[in-house]
């Protein structure tokens, strides 16, 4: 053993194992006693690539890709494993620019098995996900593929399906538009849906399942940033129970609106009698309960534009329908020009 150790100098050592793998020296030694010509032969030979001249040569990597890999991973599992990994993303329908994409958000997906990857991703498909769908949640979140099947995605759709009562339909229209999901704890999903009922004064579990249907972000965000937007509704516009409750389920969206950046510009606008939309207190209200989705319009690309053309036109805001501002601005242009001809004729 001696000689072995004497004979394998250790720049060797950290070549071959750059090549194969992390392995011990112990291995390398077992190895050199029974295959003495072949190891010897592997250390100056070009067909043993290390990872990173295999992901460069599987996925057209750049230098500076490659690099950026190595400082952000410093453990691999062996090149065989990356190798079959590559292979398989690209075998369920992903092209090798995508695969590539994958990695280099999530190059830690490499260090877990093939095998592991594989049976998720049967897993989704035994739930009819279509494989277009799947590829988009991993393309989306690829640590998707991460999570335990048992401790984690099955219980996930288990809340979706028991606890809130969704159709299949939604469940998974959530879970590929939002797969971090499944990052959140159980408890705290359930948690999450008794608080919306309570704060929210929804009226039961189907109010609740349809506002994460429509806004799951409303699962992550926090109880305080929610409470906030609350909070804001209830003081601007004194919605008593009944009225915050139909806003919310109409239009979940307006929770994820920021009250400094969002909410309150518009509502200034709204509101401002001199050069904005001239509209009472009570007006707004009304458009709002009407409409929730009047405050998640863009305040510079549509609301202001489209409330100058009306009073340019002698028409205030007050007067239009209430869906004034969903109108496609082709349909909105109809609308002026035929108030503005009624005007005239008059």
């Amino acid at each position: 053993m001696r000689l072995i150790r004497a004979t394998f100098p250790s720049d060797k050592y950290q070549l071959l194992v750059s090549k194969v793998g992390p392995l011990k020296r112990s291995k390398i030694e077992h190895y050199i006693q029974r295959h003495p010509f072949l190891t010897y032969r592997a250390l100056d030979s070009s067909a043993l690539r290390n990872v990173y001249s295999q992901l460069q040569m599987d996925l057209d990597l750049t230098p500076a890709q490659v690099a950026s890999l190595m400082k952000r991973s410093h453990k691999w599992t062996y090149r065989g494993n990356i190798r079959a990994i590559c292979n398989y993303f690209k075998a369920i329908g992903m092209k090798r620019e995508k695969v590539a994409t994958i990695i280099l958000k999530a190059p830690q997906i490499l260090q877990y098995s093939a095998s592991n990857i594989i049976e998720t991703v049967e897993f989704f498909q035994g739930h009819n996900f279509a494989q277009e769908d799947i590829a988009c949640m991993i393309m989306s979140r690829p640590l998707v593929l991460t999570h335990s099947i048992n401790d984690k995605l099955k219980c996930t759709l288990e809340f979706f399906k028991n606890d809130l009562s969704m159709n299949e339909a939604s469940w998974k229209r959530v879970i590929i538009r939002y797969p971090q999901v499944f990052s959140c704890k159980i408890e705290h999903l359930s948690l999450r849906a008794k608080y919306l009922e309570i704060a929210c004064g929804l009226n039961n579990k189907l109010d609740v399942s349809w506002m994460i249907s429509a806004f799951p972000p409303v699962l992550w965000l926090s109880e305080e940033n929610l409470e906030s937007k609350l909070s804001f509704l209830r003081d601007q516009f004194t919605f008593d129970k009944v009225e915050l409750r139909d806003i919310l389920v109409t239009y979940p969206q307006i929770l994820g609106l920021s009250v400094e950046k969002n909410l309150t510009p518009k509502i200034e606008y709204l509101l401002d009698k001199e050069n904005g939309g001239g509209l009472t207190t009570q007006e707004l209200k009304d458009f709002v309960l009407y409409q929730p989705a009047l405050l998640a319009y863009s305040l510079t690309s549509r609301i202001k534009p489209r409330v100058k053309k009306m009073n340019d036109s002698f028409i205030r805001l007050s007067y239009s329908p209430p869906s004034i501002m969903s109108l496609t601005d082709a349909k909105f242009d109809a609308w002026l020009q035929t108030q503005t001809s009624t005007w005239s004729i008059h």
